[in-house]
């Protein structure tokens, strides 16, 4: 037979593959790991307690060893968050009192241009004050002198106690985790109970001294405006001046 005559084989056409009946459930298994592990990786990334005075209840911790770690942690937070408090209460004070010396200061030096023969009424500040005036807000500003300098004497005794309060949590907080990091025997796990009812009695003790303080106005010397205003009664008025205030003015500049 000629070859022309030969019968062409064309090639089969292949059959397509059948998709695997796994498809779908793996598919559906590596969504369901993927989105339990974000799950856990957000929970990770998620502070389980707060770092500042809301840190939780004494009554929330549970009992035995765990519950005292907590409570020490807790208890570190809050005494450092108080302590950042009075330091910020303190120098708001310190603030005020520079502003109150720095107008005593002017009401000095005005009193003095006064007293070297300049005519009444003297300016301080863009208003003008007589010696009525002027004797009324020295007095009134230098008891405020004396009220914020016993408020910062208070606020500092009450930061070194904090601090004091501050370091023992954080020591114990040490000494109970390396306890805890140790307990193999039964004699070290008997340690470990002993801490932990020390330190709850302690902690119970130390609640109050770390309770956060309540953030308050101090009334700042810029916003008392009895000591800028003039005082109409008092234009014709003798005044009934301290010694205080008398030393004040006529003391050396």
């Amino acid at each position: 037979m000629h070859p022309s005559q030969r019968t062409r084989r064309f090639p089969m056409p292949r059959r397509p593959k059948r998709k695997s009946n796994l498809l779908i459930p793996l598919i559906l298994v590596g969504l369901f790991l993927y989105i339990a592990n974000k799950d856990k990786s957000d929970k990770r990334g998620k502070p389980t307690r707060s770092n500042d005075a809301h840190a939780m209840d004494r009554t929330q911790y549970p009992d035995g060893p765990d519950g005292t770690r907590l409570a020490l942690q807790d208890g570190l937070e809050k005494a450092t968050f108080k302590e950042r408090q009075l330091q910020r209460k303190k120098a708001g004070f310190e603030t005020e009192l520079k502003e109150i010396d720095q107008l005593l200061r002017e009401f000095k030096t005005a009193y003095k241009a006064a007293q070297g023969g300049s005519p009444w009424p003297v300016p301080v500040r863009g208003r003008d004050y007589n010696e009525v005036q002027l004797t009324s807000k020295v007095q009134t500003l230098l008891a405020h002198q004396e009220d914020r300098a016993e408020r910062i004497r208070l606020v500092e005794q009450q930061i070194q106690s904090t601090t004091e309060i501050m370091n023992m949590y954080s020591t114990k907080l040490d000494e109970f985790e390396l306890a805890l990091a140790r307990q193999e025997t039964e004699r070290e796990k008997a340690r470990i109970r002993d801490l932990s009812t020390e330190a709850d009695e302690w902690i119970t003790e130390k609640a109050d001294d770390v309770a956060p303080i309540e953030e308050e106005t101090t009334g700042s010397v810029r916003s008392l405006e009895d000591i800028m205003e003039a005082e109409e009664k008092l234009k014709n008025a003798q005044p009934v001046v301290s010694q205080q205030t008398l030393q004040f003015l006529s003391g050396p500049q």
